[in-house]
């Protein structure tokens, strides 16, 4: 957000504007990869974002269950630290399976490929 405010002035917008229009949305199914946990939050400042989605909130809610196992895995930083080594290591082995498959494909059809 800092730095989205302090390049607002030179385009003649009021850095208190600009953040009613700066949202955050986290998604344990997205940002995590665990698909099952269908738990996400919305931070903003903007008061009619937040009012419109006010009503949604009580037929999307999180039960209390739920929102305690997440709470009590997302406070356990040993946990935490083991689970993005290993997304990470998975997400890597994933990369290069489909990276090598893409390159068979393409060497079998001559297709030059171009690293970025």
């Amino acid at each position: 957000m800092a730095v989205l405010a302090s390049r607002t002035e030179e385009h003649g917008l009021d850095p208190e504007d600009v953040k009613s229009y700066v949202h955050v949305i986290f998604g344990l199914s997205k940002d995590w990869c665990a698909s099952g946990l269908r738990v996400g939050c919305l931070w903003t400042l903007n008061a009619r974002l937040q009012a419109a989605l006010q009503n949604v909130n009580a037929f999307y809610g999180v039960s209390g269950i739920a929102q305690h196992m997440i709470a009590e895995m997302l406070e356990d930083l040993s946990f935490v630290d083991k689970y993005l080594k290993e997304n990470k290591r998975r997400l890597g082995s994933a990369y290069d399976t489909l990276a090598g498959w893409c390159l068979q494909l393409a060497k079998s059809h001559s297709i030059v490929m171009h690293e970025i």
